[in-house]
C-alpha cells in the first residue's frame, strides 16, 4: 500500500512539474525572429566590379541592383563602377545606387553625366530612375532631366522620356521649373510617357495651376482631358482654382474642372455648391460631369481612384 502511495505521488509531481512548465512557457513573450543579415558575400561582388573579366563586373553588377543591398561604404565602389566600358555593369550599378535611396546622393553628378552622354538608352533610362529615387535639387540634375523628355529612343520606345518624366515627379516641387516641358510632352508624346508625366505634373504642387489651367484652353480633346487628369493629382490643394473655373465663359473649360473635381473626389467637397448650380448649365456635357462629380464627392460613385 505504502509503494502505490509513493508511486502516485511521483506521477502527481511529474503532471504538475509539466504543468507548471507550460504555463511558464505560455506567459514567456514570444521570440521575435531576427533580421536576416546582409549576405556576407556583399564585399566580395563589390570588389569583383573591379576585376578583369567582363561577365563576372556584369554577374556582380546585377546582384547588387537588388534592394537593401548596399551600404554606404560600398557606394563609392558602384560610382567608379559607373564609368566600366560595359554597358550592363552601368546599367546594373545605376540601378543598384537608385535602390540606396538618399544614401547615394554623391552619384548624383555622374549618373547626370550618363543621362546626358551614355550611348545606350537602358543605361540612360537607368540614371533618370535613380536620380528620381535618389533625389536631388541640383540645377543641372534638372536640366538633364528636362532635356531627357525630349530624348527619342533608337527603338521609338520613349523609355529615356518616361524615366525623366517619373523622376521630375519624385523630385517634386524643387523641380517646377520642369512644369512647361512636361506639359509639352502631355502634348506631343502621348502613349508610355503620358501616365508618368500626368502624374509628375499633379506632383509639382500648386505652382503648377496656372500653366496646366492655361494649357486646357487647346482644341485638342485627348491633351484637355489628360490636362484634367493631371490636375487632378494635385488633390486638394487644386480645389479654389477648379471652382473659379466652373464659371469660365468656355464650356470646355467648365466640363474639365468638373473632371478634374470627380477624380479628386471626397477631398473636394468645398466645391459641392458650384457643382449643383452647374447641374443647371445650359451644356449637357458640363451638366453630366458635375453630376458625376457630385457622385464622386459624396462617395457614392464607382471609379475609385480618388486623390484628395
Amino acid at each position: 500500500m505504502e509503494d502505490l502511495k509513493r508511486r502516485f505521488l511521483s506521477v502527481c509531481a511529474i503532471v504538475l512539474t509539466c504543468s507548471l512548465a507550460m504555463c511558464v512557457s505560455c506567459s514567456a513573450p514570444v521570440q521575435q525572429p531576427e533580421e536576416p543579415e546582409q549576405p556576407k558575400d556583399i564585399d566580395a561582388l563589390v570588389n569583383a566590379l573591379g576585376g578583369e573579366d567582363p561577365e563576372l563586373r556584369f554577374r556582380a553588377a546585377s546582384a547588387l541592383a537588388k534592394p537593401g543591398v548596399l551600404n554606404e561604404n560600398q557606394v563609392e565602389r558602384l560610382i567608379s563602377a559607373l564609368g566600366d566600358e560595359n554597358q550592363f555593369v552601368r546599367w546594373y550599378c545605376s540601378e543598384a545606387l537608385g535602390n540606396t535611396g538618399t544614401m547615394a546622393k554623391e552619384a548624383v553628378p555622374t549618373l547626370t553625366a550618363l543621362l546626358l552622354e551614355d550611348g545606350y538608352d537602358r543605361t540612360r533610362w537607368a540614371a533618370a530612375e535613380a536620380i528620381g529615387k535618389i533625389g536631388t535639387e541640383d540645377e543641372r540634375t534638372i536640366d538633364a532631366l528636362i532635356a531627357g523628355l525630349e530624348y527619342d529612343s533608337a527603338r521609338n520606345y520613349d523609355l529615356v522620356a518616361d524615366a525623366c518624366a517619373e523622376a521630375l515627379g519624385r523630385i517634386g516641387p524643387a523641380a517646377k521649373k520642369s512644369v512647361p516641358a512636361l506639359i509639352s510632352v502631355v502634348r506631343e508624346k502621348p502613349g508610355i510617357v503620358e501616365r508618368a508625366t500626368k502624374q509628375s505634373l499633379g506632383q509639382m504642387g500648386p505652382d503648377a495651376i496656372p500653366f496646366l489651367i492655361e494649357a486646357l484652353e487647346v482644341n485638342d480633346v485627348g491633351v484637355r482631358e489628360n490636362i484634367a487628369d493631371a490636375i487632378s493629382y494635385i488633390g486638394v490643394a487644386a480645389v479654389p482654382d477648379l471652382i473659379y473655373l466652373l464659371k469660365s465663359e468656355n464650356p470646355d473649360l467648365r466640363e474639365y474642372a468638373a473632371a478634374s473635381l470627380a477624380r479628386i473626389g471626397p477631398g473636394a467637397e468645398e466645391a459641392i455648391p458650384s457643382l449643383l448650380v452647374a447641374l443647371e448649365d445650359p451644356y449637357a456635357n458640363v451638366r453630366s460631369v458635375s453630376s458625376w462629380a457630385l457622385d464622386e464627392i459624396r462617395g457614392s460613385g464607382d471609379e475609385g481612384e480618388n486623390r484628395g
